[in-house]
């Protein structure tokens, strides 16, 4: 499986490893060693695994890695919440294919993600449009993460399983869907950006 850092990561390992550099030439061993964790660490956060991207009709394809949070139905639309973990991907991708219809950021807080004051967290709605559907990616800060990377823009059109964007070091991803998808995951289940499958039209 090819595996790629994400350019985002580019600065992070530059800076960690120039750090690394001009702390050995200073027989800093303690420092040296610290920065090429950093390394280590912005290597791994930054990864961009390879993905099989199903290519079936109808379906809705995870967004996010991580494990499912939450699978709640408001009658007229559902949600699936996703929690980032530290050591998951962290890229966002695009669940259905279609069109960037509306790219909606909300200002808000840094609670840690998995506790109920996440929700006052400051997040970022990519609505995507296919057809007469919408569905819509919000992208969650948590207590660690501080920036939102959207890489898409309003009209552009997507592919599934298609990166469309990042949040850096942790956080969730929330999936609203309209209310005749069927949900095809479960509470706790761990899911793959692109790979799974979370539900169908």
């Amino acid at each position: 499986m090819r595996l790629t850092i994400n350019k985002e990561g580019y600065p992070y390992i530059f800076l960690a490893l120039l750090a690394a550099a001009l702390s050995s030439s200073f027989d800093s061993h303690f420092a040296t060693y610290a920065f090429l964790f950093l390394i280590g660490f912005f290597s791994i956060f930054f990864r961009d695994p390879q993905r099989k991207i199903p290519l079936a009709k109808n379906i809705i394809v995870s967004p996010a890695d991580g494990r499912v949070k939450s699978i709640k139905d408001y009658g007229a639309f559902k949600a699936v919440h996703i929690f980032i973990g530290p050591l998951d991907v962290h890229i966002n991708r695009s669940p259905i294919s279609g069109v960037i219809q509306n790219i909606t950021p909300k200002k808000g807080k840094h609670k840690i993600a998995f506790r109920k004051a996440a929700e006052l967290n400051a997040e970022n709605y990519i609505t995507i449009k296919s057809g007469k559907r919408k569905i819509t990616v919000v992208q969650i800060v948590g207590f660690m993460a501080r920036r939102i990377k959207c890489w898409v823009n309003v009209l552009e059109r997507v592919k599934i399983g298609q990166p469309i964007g990042m949040i850096l070091f942790g956080s969730g991803t929330k999936l609203i869907l309209p209310s005749n998808a069927k949900i095809l995951v479960q509470k706790k289940q761990r899911v793959k950006a692109g790979e799974t499958i979370v539900a169908k039209f």
